[in-house]
């Protein structure tokens, strides 16, 4: 596939026949859980058109962020979101928040989805950070960690997308764009691809 990036507008970013889009940014990839590595194939985002939807999506370099500790009291943390990614793919939870764009999310859930157990669903509403100026609107994020029930596939196909309530998306309706682009890749994926 030549360009992640409008694949994943075609499929959960784009307005179609005047219907809101699934989601407003998502984001998929490959994960290694022998390695614990990831890797990002593209994004994108409704109000972010091409390579700009990036921003929404990851931030490649570590940053520092306040956050409460044990005590209530405030102080720096270190943030590197492809590292918090893997250990939230390898292990359905991460310490001090999963981090996408330099967004919070804080994982509830990871489970297999109940109509596909193909798929392991994460979900994980946003969260604000204590040195946050940004005023978050009601959406979360939802990750799905795809099984390609094959021995010769070492890495795992993952895709995360968010829905907005402001934007007029919806739990359900962003799981299940999310669901049909997620079985479409692991239909569609080539072997190589994930080796």
């Amino acid at each position: 596939m030549a360009d992640w990036n409008s694949t994943i507008a075609e499929y959960l970013t784009t307005e179609w026949d005047g219907a809101t889009p699934a989601c407003c940014a998502a984001t998929c990839g490959t994960f290694d859980p022998a390695a614990q590595t990831v890797t990002y194939w593209g994004a994108a985002c409704v109000d972010k058109p091409g390579d700009d939807a990036w921003a929404e999506v990851c931030v490649d370099t570590e940053y520092v962020v306040k956050q409460l500790n044990d005590n209530g009291e405030e102080e720096d943390v270190n943030v590197n979101e492809i590292n918090k990614l893997a250990k939230a793919l390898a292990d359905g939870r991460v310490p001090g928040g999963l981090y996408f764009g330099g967004k919070k999310h804080q994982i509830m859930w990871s489970r297999p989805h109940a109509e596909n157990d193909t798929l392991q669903w994460t979900f994980a509403p946003r969260k604000q950070d204590a040195d946050s100026e940004q005023k978050l609107g009601k959406g979360a994020l939802h990750i799905l960690l795809v099984d390609k029930d094959s021995s010769d596939t070492p890495k795992k196909i993952w895709v995360a997308g968010w829905y907005d309530e402001d934007k007029g998306q919806s739990q359900s309706d962003s799981l299940d764009g999310l669901v049909k682009f997620a079985e479409w890749l692991k239909d569609s994926t080539d072997s190589a691809q994930l080796q």
